[in-house]
């Protein structure tokens, strides 16, 4: 048996959130001449024009994965974009799950049934609560994971789309390149027309000085578009194909952005500079950034 990291809050609880784990399937073997398993038994489909999608999740890293297993899960037709299907579920070099504040985290991910806590128990090689002297207010659940497992139990919940909700999910690897909007009169918008420290507001403001600093708020707001301007609505995604190479666009909406820590991403070794997310295992190559 192992120690998962709910167990000092709760020590009659053996995983992090006292329910069955979500991956039966899953197991903790693992030897480093296998192959990925999500990898081995699934062949993604190739993309069809006419579809459309309920919910499109841009990045496949710990956030995308989130919002598209719960996208997902409620029934919406879901396709998640990422430039590498392989990289799907990769950790840092890193590969700890939780710690004093991120554990917190991990945590209520897992109450509102998450995926993060339930694969990282699937995967950890090591369960610690840090700060155990102190009190639970400070306490860390942190686990460091096998990065090759953990990828391949990812892996396996993101792409065998036969259980758990995950049939409405679909994976295509390509870059997201530009939003696809619809523009015009009568279209709604929930973006609010009034602007911060707008006159209503200066108005009923007795104070001078908060008027004055909603003024200066107002006239540095990024916001400034009038109503007009603001008439648009998403309608979808324009893409790059990675097996093509072929623009597509692809029509949903709603796009939801898990960009991650990649934009703009700048390698630096030494006095050497040069794009990238980060660099591949046992490769040359490197991520794109975002």
């Amino acid at each position: 048996s192992i120690m998962h990291f709910a167990s000092a809050f709760a020590p009659s609880v053996r995983s992090i959130s006292g329910r069955s784990s979500i991956l039966p399937k899953f197991t903790r073997a693992y030897t480093s001449s296998s192959k990925s398993t999500a990898q081995s038994e699934v062949v993604l489909k190739a993309h069809d024009p006419s579809k459309s999608y309920d919910v499109i999740i841009i990045g496949g890293g710990h956030a995308g994965s989130e919002a598209a297993t719960a996208s997902a899960r409620t029934g919406a037709r879901t396709l998640l974009l990422t430039q590498k299907v392989s990289t799907l579920g990769e950790l840092s070099c890193n590969p700890s799950i939780g710690g004093i504040g991120k554990g917190h985290l991990v945590r209520e991910i897992d109450a509102l049934n998450g995926v993060m806590g339930d694969v990282a128990d699937a995967s950890g090689i090591h369960f610690r609560m840090l700060n155990r002297r102190k009190g639970p207010a400070v306490r860390g659940p942190r686990a460091q994971m096998d990065r090759d497992l953990y990828k391949d139990n990812m892996q396996h919940l993101l792409l065998n789309g036969d259980w758990m909700g995950m049939e409405n999910l679909s994976v295509l690897e390509a870059s997201a390149e530009d939003l696809l909007l619809d523009e015009g009169e009568g279209i709604e918008t929930l973006t609010p027309f009034s602007e911060p420290g707008s006159d209503d507001d200066l108005s009923s403001s007795s104070n001078s000085g908060e008027a004055s600093r909603l003024e200066k708020a107002k006239a540095s707001s990024s916001a400034k578009a009038t109503a007009d301007d603001r008439r648009a609505r998403i309608r979808g995604v324009v893409a790059i194909d990675s097996a093509t190479n072929e623009r597509i666009e692809i029509e949903s909406s709603t796009v939801v952005l898990t960009t991650g820590t990649f934009l703009r991403g700048v390698l630096m070794i030494g006095h050497e500079r040069y794009s990238g997310g980060r660099h591949l295992r046992d490769s040359e190559e490197v991520e794109p950034p975002s």
